[in-house]
């Protein structure tokens, strides 16, 4: 599926793009909040003016220290009252929350005011992602994350604004329960009827994950048509969604321990390899067993595209990782930095049940 590639810059308001598609999907966010609302503006999901936009953008880059009651009031002000389109359906391929960015409460905000109305949106697991429902699994919010210095500043800004009593630390778990957590999903997929899926992960990964995880969960891996892989990504997501309601999964998860990320993860630790796996090699299964075709969409490797044994090109995995908000300096796309969505009129799992509801 082609890429949208577009010039951008934070700093300034964004070109709203042409909206002949109905299914975007958006690579790593590197927690950056204002990343997240200057792709729903040009996508079409988000109207706010320029004015607006330009508030938002000072009180984000506004230094935590620095940022006071009125500075809060006034971005979750104008995320609320901004009007949305449901006309797409919306897939964040992770690193929403807990990394290098300005601050979580942000993000959180936006993934509230998209949830509340209504958005057809998924959010996938990521390592980074974990690092926040780590965080909140814990009896108070704390800021510490297993990642490197820097690597969850979102997370740990947030934390700053509640013990500076200037976020209330219940509203921040309510929306975590109510639209954000409801969003996770391990696996996404979208379809191209009669006989093509595509398979979101925040890491690379092929069918052989799908099933390494299937069998973790005692669940059947099926893959003989696609309407059987359809019911595997399903189960595993719904069991993910209990785990997650079971304030377990970040525990069940760093349970797996950790491997090196030089080589494939190994499919023993089949939760670390979705989230955090960086090469493929010759476990990777892209061909199921029936006669449907799977094409396989992630982040989480930088820029670069991602290689079977380091050499050999995978036409079917398509990477959505790019630079473009990663860190301050990052903010606009040049020579190195670029920005791009994943465009495409392909049936979500809500719209196949409207086509296809005995499917189940």
């Amino acid at each position: 599926m082609p890429l949208c590639y577009r010039q951008a810059n934070l700093n300034s308001y964004p070109k709203i793009l042409e909206l002949s598609h109905s299914h975007v999907s958006l690579g790593d966010l590197h927690g950056n909040a204002l990343k997240l609302i200057y792709s729903l503006i040009e996508e079409g999901f988000l109207h706010i003016n320029r004015e607006d936009y330009d508030i938002l953008k000072t009180i984000y880059f506004k230094p935590v220290q620095e940022l006071t009651e009125k500075d809060l009031s006034e971005f979750k002000q104008i995320i609320q009252k901004a009007n949305m389109s449901k006309k797409r359906a919306l897939t964040l391929i992770g690193d929403d929350l807990a990394d290098r960015g300005q601050n979580d409460y942000f993000t959180l905000l936006v993934l509230q005011k998209l949830q509340l109305e209504g958005i057809n949106l998924e959010v996938l697991l990521s390592n980074h992602g974990v690092e926040f429902i780590q965080d909140y699994e814990r009896e108070q919010f704390s800021g510490h994350y297993d990642l490197g210095a820097g690597q969850g500043e979102s997370l740990w800004n947030m934390y700053y604004l509640i013990r500076q009593n200037l976020v209330d630390e219940h509203e921040i778990r309510t929306i975590v329960e109510q639209s954000y957590r409801p969003l996770i999903k391990a696996l996404n997929y979208t379809v191209s009827l009669p006989n093509e899926l595509t398979l979101f992960s925040h890491a690379p990964i092929g069918l052989e994950t799908v099933k390494a995880i299937a069998e973790k969960f005692n669940l059947p891996y099926l893959d003989t048509h696609l309407s059987d892989l359809i019911k595997t990504i399903e189960a595993i997501n719904s069991l993910i969604q209990q785990v997650l309601k079971q304030n377990k999964l970040a525990r069940l998860i760093k349970a797996e321990g950790s491997a090196d990320l030089r080589f494939p993860i190994p499919l023993i630790i089949p939760l670390q390899r979705l989230i955090w796996n960086r090469a493929l090699g010759n476990e990777l299964v892209t061909r199921p067993a029936g006669h449907f075709k799977v094409r396989f969409v992630h982040g989480h490797v930088g820029p670069q595209s991602i290689l079977k044994n380091g050499h050999e090109v995978l036409p079917d995995h398509e990477n959505l990782d790019n630079l473009f908000g990663k860190a301050p300096e990052l903010r606009k796309t040049d020579s190195r930095v670029e920005h791009f969505s994943r465009q495409s009129s392909e049936l979500t799992a809500k719209e196949l049940d409207k086509l296809w509801p005995d499917r189940q």
